[in-house]
């Protein structure tokens, strides 16, 4: 009876530690993964502000210790807004993020890479 209790018990213990659906398969955690909407988010952000010439919007997007370790935030973003003259007519994504996650001691960090490729609509001065 001892063996049958014994056995019973590392079969339930094996079934539950292989199972794949308990906790959710490592498939669907990627799936539900937010980090192409964020940097898709940010990007509509930037052109937001770059469109209507919003410097404080845009200084907004980055947090005080950005802002502290930039040399000249309003001299780079005013050199920003004269590049970028006009309206985005479109733009794409080669590729998917890059995410990178990190817990250091309880502090967590998620640093989320996206490249675009940003058309613009050119103004034509007659």
């Amino acid at each position: 009876m001892k063996k049958l209790i014994i056995s019973s018990i590392l079969m339930l213990s094996l079934l539950l530690l292989s199972s794949c659906s308990l906790g959710g398969s490592r498939t669907e955690m990627l799936d539900k993964d937010n980090s192409d909407e964020i940097a898709q988010a940010r990007l509509e952000a930037v052109i937001n502000a770059l469109e209507s010439r919003d410097k404080d919007a845009l200084k907004d997007m980055f947090s005080k210790q950005a802002l502290d370790s930039t040399d000249d935030f309003d001299g780079s973003s005013n050199d920003l807004f004269d590049f970028f003259q006009g309206e985005v007519d479109s733009w794409e994504k080669p590729s998917g993020p890059t995410v990178f996650e990190s817990n250091e001691y309880g502090h967590e960090t998620k640093k989320i890479s996206s490249y675009y490729y940003v058309r613009k609509l050119h103004n034509c001065k007659s």
